[in-house]
């Protein structure tokens, strides 16, 4: 599954280039914000490339746009800043594009929004009994910030690496311990 999101600022000129992205890159599910270009000029560009990009449900969601090649799609909760997406009966797709601060300090009403997002994933989640869920887009918010770390905003891991075999605790410490010392 390889999914494509573009904030693409309401650029009217811009189909030609997301067809070919979209094709070069063979993009299975594409989700763009502030897209407000001709829908049926894309959609006949999709075809002319032989791709099989239809437009999802996103009625509720003005700031988001959901295409994708799977047949088997739900639309979930759909919010101003948010839309959800159930693919194969087991994917839950949550496309946002948040407020930004662009006119001053909304992060207050962006965890607002953020806390109402987590409850229809979780939401969904138990609906369908998965907790396979991607969340992308534009979140006007910097990636160490706490909307985006804390247990009351998105609860995200700064950093997630995984390895072949599993190492203790114990091991990962001696080496930094170790590597620390051979500079």
């Amino acid at each position: 599954m390889k999914i494509l999101f573009w904030n693409v600022h309401r650029n009217r000129n811009i189909n030609r280039y997301i067809a070919s992205i979209v094709g070069d890159n063979e993009i299975d599910i594409l989700v763009m914000a502030e897209y407000n270009a001709d829908e049926n000029e894309l959609y006949a560009l999709f075809r002319e490339n032989q791709q099989n990009l239809i437009k999802c449900f996103t009625e509720g969601c003005d700031r988001i746009s959901v295409w994708s090649n799977y047949i088997n799609i739900e639309p979930g909760s759909q919010g101003d800043y948010y839309s959800i997406q159930i693919f194969l009966d087991k994917y839950v797709l949550c496309c946002v594009h948040l407020i930004s601060d662009i006119h001053g300090d909304r992060s207050e009403e962006r965890l607002m929004d953020i806390q109402k997002i987590m409850y229809d994933i979780q939401k969904t989640e138990d609906n369908i009994n998965s907790q396979k869920t991607i969340i992308i887009g534009d979140f006007n918010e910097m990636p160490y910030g706490r909307i985006c770390l804390n247990a009351n905003g998105f609860h995200g891991l700064p950093e997630l690496k995984i390895s072949d075999k599993p190492r203790s605790f114990a091991s990962i410490y001696k080496r930094k311990v170790k590597n620390n010392y051979n500079m």
